[in-house]
């Protein structure tokens, strides 16, 4: 399985086109409000990317934390304890399985 926090995803140009590739189950957590470095993390493309992969029936779950920045479950002035538990909790549920 694929685990990944606010990742990069400026570089995709048509997330449709990886979206349809997922084999295996992939997780992305990310805040709505994540601006960082120009919109590097956008969640506009990880939105694109989950209505391909669902879809596609592709393995694929999209956590959107409404409040949540860039950083937001680091010991950052980002920092969201709730959000971060939460995410620390869907993270160790998909390693379980």
């Amino acid at each position: 399985m694929v685990v990944m926090h606010y990742p990069k995803t400026d570089w995709l140009k048509e997330p449709g086109t990886l979206a349809k590739r997922f084999r295996v189950p992939v997780l992305i957590l990310t805040g709505e409000r994540d601006r960082y470095s120009n919109n590097c993390c956008g969640v506009e493309t990880m939105r694109a990317m989950e209505a391909v992969a669902k879809e596609a029936n592709a393995p694929f779950e999209l956590v959107v934390y409404p409040q949540a920045n860039h950083g937001f479950n680091l010991q950052t002035p980002g920092f969201r304890r709730d959000d971060a538990a939460g995410a620390w909790r869907r993270t160790s549920e998909m390693l379980r399985q």
